[in-house]
């Protein structure tokens, strides 16, 4: 791979006055170009379910304290329950989400 006088690196043949690119800039490159796509595939997700982060955590947020303030208490492993009498579909479907968001971010 090589440099050329803007510091762009590009892979082929090398034009007069570029240089070549270092292991450093090279792997620099690659890091940059993983998490790029690891951002694609969570904005993917969350425009997919019509779903950005503020909006997903502010509803898992209401769920739970909703969840919580009924008599008897309901908890969050009850919604995620299906066995149980709470059991939240929207809720389920909506934590599943956010935890595949949660592993693709970790990765950044």
């Amino acid at each position: 791979m090589w440099i050329n006088s803007q510091g762009q690196l590009y892979a082929g043949d090398c034009i007069q006055g570029d240089r070549e690119a270092t292991d450093a800039e090279i792997s620099a490159y690659q890091a940059s170009t993983s998490k790029a796509a690891i951002q694609s595939q969570i904005d993917a997700l969350e425009t997919g379910n019509l779903m950005p982060r503020a909006t997903r955590e502010f509803m898992l947020l209401q769920y739970a304290a909703m969840a919580g303030a009924q008599n008897p208490p309901v908890t969050v492993a009850q919604l995620l329950d299906p066995t149980n009498a709470a059991y939240s579909p929207a809720f389920a479907k909506l934590e599943a989400l956010d935890q595949q968001v949660k592993a693709l971010r970790s990765q950044l």
